[in-house]
């Protein structure tokens, strides 16, 4: 452990001691990636989250959402809130970056798009998170992501205007509401820029990566002042192997939920995915059938409520 890290645990320690309400600050949070879509319903998949424990679930919205996709969100919202389970939507951007190159257009319509969205979920969810995998659609090949000058300046300048659009069309629709902005690996130069550049965001989220319990990234997001980290997309592993190997992902699922647990600049983990993919991935099988990893991380959140850590 770092000297800085070491510092940090012991003011984490400190500050742990004072009820998460009283920071003002919410409490860890466990949560889940789910599936959208009118094949995979809502109740069955919200009834899962419950028995594993976990009060948050991450799903995508927007993009070329149908109205049945709509559809679907309602009724997400209203089983989840039945249940007492929150929803972190993710707000795809309704543009290619890639192939718009005016600055302006990108901007307008994703305000557009956050718009509609927040006026269609203000008041039944507190986060919303923008934008995707932006940090990546900009990088230089090559870098590492982690200077601010390791992105191609046009790209980057269209992608700033994606997430500057989505925030300040929810910010519109939901005032109350927090934005939380997304990124992953070594690429903390891309929301270090978009700080910079005074693009409106409360919370920050993270692609989990081999090696981000043994570097440095937690910490400096932490000094973004945006509060602890939430880890997102904390993989599974693929399905279907022999037991021996289901028990390997299942055990290895537990080290790294656990140790996310115990560093002081992670606030919330969110494990992909839910079900399991046609790829591979997933705590419950394509056959409805719970995995070993299912288990092993209710028994995290189970031991993490318990104090047992």
């Amino acid at each position: 452990m770092s000297r800085a890290r070491g510092i940090l645990w012991v003011v984490w320690c400190a500050v742990m001691a004072v009820a998460p309400q009283a920071r003002g600050q919410m409490a860890f949070a466990w949560g889940v990636e789910m599936r959208a879509g009118a094949k995979a319903a809502a109740g069955p998949q919200v009834a899962l989250v419950k028995e594993l424990g976990a009060g948050w679930v991450r799903v995508e919205v927007g993009g070329s959402e149908s109205a049945e996709g709509v559809r679907w969100v309602r009724e997400l919202l209203k089983v989840a809130g039945e249940k007492d389970v929150k929803v972190l939507p993710v707000i795809v951007p309704p543009v290619d970056v890639r192939g718009e190159r005016d600055g302006k257009v990108v901007r307008e319509k994703c305000r557009d798009e956050g718009r509609r969205w927040a006026a269609e979920l203000a008041g039944k969810v507190e986060y919303y998170e923008v934008g995707g995998r932006l940090d990546e659609a900009c990088l230089i090949a090559g870098r590492s992501g982690e200077a601010a000058g390791d992105y191609d300046p046009a790209a980057y300048e269209r992608c700033r205007e994606v997430v500057r659009g989505l925030a300040e069309g929810i910010r519109e629709k939901d005032a109350k509401a927090k934005r939380v902005i997304n990124g992953g690996g070594s690429r903390v130069g891309f929301v270090q820029r978009l700080a910079d550049d005074g693009v409106g965001f409360e919370q920050v989220s993270w692609r989990w990566e081999a090696g981000f319990e043994r570097a440095d990234v937690g910490e400096k997001l932490l000094r973004l002042g945006k509060g602890p980290v939430w880890v997102v997309e904390v993989p599974v592993g693929g399905g279907g192997e022999t037991a021996e190997q289901e028990r390997a992902r299942a055990e290895a699922l537990r080290r790294i939920a656990e140790g996310l647990y115990l560093l002081p600049e992670v606030r919330a983990v969110f494990v992909a995915s839910l079900l399991t993919e046609p790829e591979g991935g997933g705590l419950v099988g394509m056959d409805g059938v719970k995995r070993p990893a299912f288990d092993a991380y209710r028994r995290v959140i189970e031991r993490t409520r318990e104090k047992r850590y």
